[in-house]
């Protein structure tokens, strides 16, 4: 494969290795999952009979909650991510001196 893109003139750009504490959107997931977590613990300690369903209920409130504080900083999360894309991306530019 390097020998027919250095045919082709194509410079490889190789990435770093998968860590998820660098990856924006398993923050977000991290913050859903301890919204959530707290929500699910209160109401099996509620409603602890055989017919109630604490899964599907802590789920959906998750999702759907309004006032949710995660739900409430999607915006900042994404403003964030943008934020560091956009200095990341300038910061390569000025290594291959292309600004």
């Amino acid at each position: 494969v390097v020998k027919h893109m250095k045919k082709l003139n194509i410079e490889a750009v190789f990435n770093v290795s998968y860590r998820f504490e660098f990856n924006p959107i398993e923050r977000l997931w991290a913050m859903y999952k301890q919204y959530f977590r707290k929500i699910l613990l209160k109401k099996m300690l509620d409603y602890p009979e055989a017919k109630s369903t604490p899964l599907k209920d802590a789920l959906f409130q998750t999702f759907n909650d309004k006032s949710n504080e995660v739900k409430l900083s999607i915006p900042k999360f994404i403003k964030k991510a943008l934020r560091m894309l956009r200095i990341e991306s300038n910061e390569i530019r000025n290594e291959k001196g292309e600004e």
